[in-house]
């Protein structure tokens, strides 16, 4: 994945407004959130390195029960990883690929090479 130069980046996330979480949001990686987002929406998985312990953060955010579905509930954008060989598979929850599919219905910032 690659952040297409001609296109520059909004001010604001589009995950942003969905985030319900304790943490200070202007602290969090959300060009990264935006990045892993942008894949799961694409591929509803992604498989992850052991040795990428910085990365792996940035998913378990996704894996927080802190993001809006509906303005009743909070859901899960991700299931908790599987562990495998080497790599941790990461799958989006049925709530989180809704979620997604309204987030990213229309992004223009990332494309595929």
């Amino acid at each position: 994945m690659l952040h297409n130069p001609n296109v520059k980046p909004d001010d604001t996330s589009v995950l942003e407004p969905y985030y319900r979480g304790g943490s200070d949001s202007t602290t969090l990686t959300w060009p990264k959130l935006e990045e892993y987002g942008y894949q799961f929406f694409l591929d509803g998985e992604v498989y992850l390195h052991v040795g990428e312990p910085a990365l792996k953060e940035v998913l378990d955010l996704l894996a927080e029960e802190v993001w809006m579905f509906s303005e009743e509930d909070n859901c899960k954008i991700l299931d908790e990883p599987i562990e495998g060989e080497g790599y941790l598979l990461y799958r989006t929850t049925d709530e989180g690929r809704a979620l997604l599919d309204v987030v990213y219905e229309e992004y223009h910032r990332i494309f595929m090479d």
